[in-house]
C-alpha cells in the first residue's frame, strides 16, 4: 500500500510512476492525491495546499458577507474533505485484491472531493442558473432553524439545528412564545419566515448563558454546543480527560499537546512523544533498518550528505 499526494508528474520524474511499480509488484495499491488529481487539461503542473482546493472547488467564494470580498474556508479545507474519499477507496481496493489479488491506483482529486460537499450550490446553477452568493449567515438556506446565536458574555454563541420535525417541536416547547405560532408549523413555513424566526430564538438566548443552553437544548432533545472559543477548548473536562497529553521537550520543555484522535479496540495505544529533531534517529535508521556498518555511515557523514 503506497499513499502519495505529490504533485503530477513528480513520481514520473523519480521513475516511480504507477505502471514502473506496478510491474515490480501487481498487487500495489497506490492512493494519489493531488488538487485536481493525475489527468485533465490542468492536473500536471498544478500544486498548492487544501486552501487552493476550497477555492478551486468553489467554497471559499460562499463565506463571507454579501458585498463584501470572500472570507474563504478555515485553513486547508479540502486537506480534510479528501480522506473521506480516500479511506473508503483504500478499504474498497483492499476488499477486491484480497478477492483477486490485484493491486490498483486510486486517483483522488481534492477540488472535486470538495464540490460534492457543495452540492446545493452546484445543483442551483445547474437547474437554474444562478449563482450562490455570500450570505453571512451560517446556517443552510434548506433548513429552519439552523444557524448560530449569540448568548449572554462576550462573543459567547451556540449553535443549534433544530429542522427536523422532532427537534423543532422540542425547541419550540422549550422556547415558547412566537415559536408556537402556526405559521412556524411547516419547514416551508419557517423557510418563508426565516428572519421573524431567528429573531424570535435570537432573542431568547441572547440573556442565557451558553453553557447551560447548551445543557438544556441536549436535554430537550435539540443538537447544540457551545461555539467554542480556544479558552473553551484548553478547559473542556472530555478533552482534559481523554485527548491532551504532557510531553518534554529539550528544547521548549514540558508542553501539553494533542494525542490521537481515536482508539483502536485490538490495538493498544502507543504513549505520544515528542517530535523528533532533524537527523536525530539517522544513525539508528540507517544501521538497523538499512544495514549499513558504522564504516559507510561515517563515509555518508564525510561526503556532507547526512544532516
Amino acid at each position: 500500500m503506497l499513499i502519495e499526494s505529490f504533485s503530477p508528474g513528480v513520481l514520473d520524474d523519480l521513475d516511480l510512476a504507477y505502471p514502473v511499480l506496478k510491474a515490480r509488484n501487481p498487487a500495489l495499491i497506490v492512493a494519489s492525491t493531488s488538487l485536481l488529481g493525475q489527468t485533465g487539461p490542468h492536473a500536471r503542473g498544478t500544486s498548492g495546499v487544501g486552501t487552493m482546493g476550497a477555492s478551486m472547488s468553489g467554497a471559499s467564494l460562499l463565506l463571507g458577507w454579501p458585498g463584501h470580498p470572500p472570507c474563504g474556508t478555515y485553513g486547508p479545507w479540502t486537506d480534510a474533505i479528501a480522506p473521506r474519499f480516500i479511506v473508503p477507496s483504500i478499504l474498497a481496493a483492499l476488499h477486491r485484491r484480497r478477492a483477486t489479488g490485484e493491486g490498483c491506483q486510486i486517483d483522488v482529486a481534492q477540488a472535486e472531493a470538495g464540490i460534492q460537499f457543495l452540492s446545493p450550490a452546484w445543483y442551483q446553477y445547474a437547474a437554474n442558473g444562478t449563482v450562490m452568493e455570500r450570505r453571512g449567515h451560517a446556517g443552510s438556506p434548506l433548513r429552519a432553524p439552523h444557524g448560530i446565536f449569540r448568548c449572554a458574555g462576550q462573543d459567547r454563541w451556540i449553535a443549534l439545528d433544530a429542522s427536523d420535525d422532532a427537534a423543532w417541536q422540542a425547541l419550540r416547547t422549550l422556547v415558547g412564545g412566537p415559536l408556537l405560532d402556526a405559521t412556524f408549523d411547516t419547514l416551508i413555513g419557517r423557510l418563508r419566515g426565516r428572519d421573524d424566526l431567528e429573531g424570535a430564538i435570537s432573542a431568547w438566548t441572547a440573556s442565557r448563558e451558553a453553557d447551560q443552553l447548551e445543557r438544556s437544548l441536549q436535554a430537550a432533545g435539540v443538537p447544540a454546543h457551545v461555539v467554542s472559543s480556544s479558552n473553551d477548548l484548553a478547559h473542556d473536562p472530555e478533552l482534559l480527560e481523554a485527548h491532551y497529553r504532557r510531553i518534554d521537550d529539550p528544547v521548549v520543555g514540558e508542553a501539553i499537546v494533542e494525542g490521537p484522535r481515536y482508539r483502536l479496540g485490538r490495538t493498544p495505544e502507543r504513549a505520544t512523544r515528542r517530535g523528533p529533531r532533524i537527523g536525530e534517529h539517522t544513525q539508528e535508521i540507517l544501521r538497523d533498518l538499512c544495514g549499513y556498518d558504522a564504516a559507510a555511515i561515517d563515509e555518508l557523514k564525510a561526503a556532507g550528505v547526512l544532516v
